[in-house]
C-alpha cells in the first residue's frame, strides 16, 4: 500500500470521528480507510438517534443525543483540517455525506434557515474544542497510524482499540 497525504488526511479524518464519538458515549463498530464507492474511509459509528422519531420528537433528550452525535460528524472534517495545516498543505475536504447528515437531523430542532446555521456554528466550535483537546488529539494521532498499518479496525476483533481510558 501506498502512503499518501491523503490516506494520512483519511485516516485523520476517520479517527477524529471514532475518538469524539467515543469521548461522547457513542459506540463505533469500526474504522476503515479502504475507499468505497466514494468514500476513501468510513468509521462506522452507532445512530444514537435511530428510531427515536426526531421528527416529531424534539425533546432535551433528543436535542442531547443529536448534539453528541453531530460532534462525531464534524470531528472527521475537524481532524483532517489539523493535521492538513500542521503538514503545511490546504485543507480541501468536502465532508459532503458528514455535513448532509448533520444538516438532516440539525433541521428537526430549529426553526429557521438562520436558526439552523448558528446552532451549526455552535456546534462546530463545541466539536473543535474536543477534537482540540490535547487527551482526545493525541488519541486521534495514535488511531491514525494504527489505521496506516492496518487499514481497518473492528470492535470485534480489537476491543481495546475502542476504550478510552
Amino acid at each position: 500500500m501506498r502512503i499518501t497525504k491523503t490516506l494520512w488526511a483519511t485516516a485523520y479524518h476517520e479517527a477524529g470521528h471514532a475518538i469524539i464519538a467515543l469521548a461522547n458515549k457513542i459506540a463505533v463498530y469500526s474504522v476503515s480507510i479502504k475507499p468505497e464507492g466514494t468514500t476513501l474511509g468510513q468509521a462506522l459509528i452507532r445512530n444514537v438517534l435511530a428510531g427515536r422519531g426526531v421528527a416529531c420528537d424534539i425533546s432535551p433528550q433528543n436535542r442531547l443525543r443529536m448534539e453528541r452525535y453531530s460532534k462525531a460528524l464534524l470531528a472527521g472534517p475537524i481532524a483532517e483540517r489539523k493535521f492538513v495545516k500542521s503538514d503545511g498543505g490546504r485543507y480541501r475536504c468536502k465532508g459532503g455525506s458528514d455535513h448532509a447528515t448533520l444538516i438532516n437531523y440539525v433541521s428537526y430542532f430549529c426553526g429557521s434557515d438562520a436558526m439552523l446555521d448558528a446552532y451549526i456554528k455552535l456546534l462546530y466550535e463545541m466539536a473543535t474544542l474536543e477534537v482540540n483537546a490535547h487527551h482526545n488529539w493525541n488519541r486521534i494521532e495514535n488511531l491514525a497510524g494504527i489505521l496506516i498499518e492496518r487499514e481497518e479496525i473492528k470492535k470485534r476483533t480489537d476491543p481495546q482499540l475502542f476504550l478510552l481510558g
